[in-house]
């Protein structure tokens, strides 16, 4: 058994690593190193505990490299498409949004800063923006992401507040890193320069006072901020003022 395993894991060297830039900077190199993730992600998700979940990755590992090197076994085809099903139709949900121009990803007209603009979106989770995987994605083609010559070090994400009954638009902001900001040491990306987001946080609450940013947000560990209520702040208008307050705290 380890013989075996030993054998897929060199031969699929390249989509754990194409899987690790998914799972690590939310990346979307490879269609196959994106399933492998979304399925590692699921068995994860279906554990109270992460040596369970770990001892049953490892148990479906072999399955699922066979299955994604084109070997899959007969009648197996739906056990093993399912660990990842889910999560790569949302990956695509999220690139249909994106090419049908339902979301917008743009480069700031100065500095080295990404505007992500959407609608709230519904998905069977609820509520859902732009994953990690399209954005990425969406970065890459306009020559953005990390390991290009013109990569962003930060992302405004503008999303419009639907549920605004004031008449003008109101819109949703988080300030975040690019998937591997959060990355202190990098081998072939630029490392991301880190920002006091309490600091800046309590800047833009002066700036704008109607806001009322936080520190944080719900990207994680590439998130700096974001507003706790939706803010009749214009994204080209904030832009502005965030690349003037971002280069001053780091």
């Amino acid at each position: 058994t380890c013989s075996a395993f030993q054998h897929n894991f060199a031969a699929s060297r390249l989509l754990f690593i194409s899987a690790a830039e998914s799972g690590d900077f939310g990346e979307w190199t490879s269609d196959e190193g994106l399933m492998l993730d979304c399925a590692l992600e699921s068995i994860l998700y279906d554990f109270d505990d992460e040596a369970s979940a770990y001892n049953r990755a490892l148990d479906i590992l072999p399955s699922l490299l066979s299955a994604l090197s084109g070997e899959i076994e007969e009648g197996s085809e739906s056990r093993i498409e399912s660990f990842w099903k889910e999560g790569l139709n949302e990956a695509n949900d999220d690139w249909d949004a994106v090419q049908s121009g339902r979301v917008i990803v743009s480069k700031a007209k100065a500095g080295r800063m990404a505007l992500v603009m959407e609608e709230e979106r519904v998905s069977n989770n609820g509520q859902r923006r732009l994953g990690s995987y399209a954005l990425y994605r969406a970065l890459r083609d306009l020559g953005l992401a990390g390991g290009q010559p013109g990569a962003v070090t930060r992302v405004l994400r503008a999303t419009l507040d639907d549920n605004n009954d004031v008449g003008s638009k109101r819109w949703k902001y988080e300030y975040e890193m690019p998937g591997h900001g959060w990355v202190k040491r990098l081998v072939s990306r630029e490392t991301v320069p880190h920002i006091d987001a309490d600091c800046l946080s309590s800047n833009l609450n002066e700036k704008f006072p109607k806001s009322k940013w936080a520190s944080g947000g719900s990207s994680g560990l590439v998130s700096i901020c974001h507003t706790i209520e939706s803010s009749d702040v214009q994204p080209e208008t904030l832009m502005n003022t965030l690349l003037d307050l971002d280069e001053g705290l780091r």
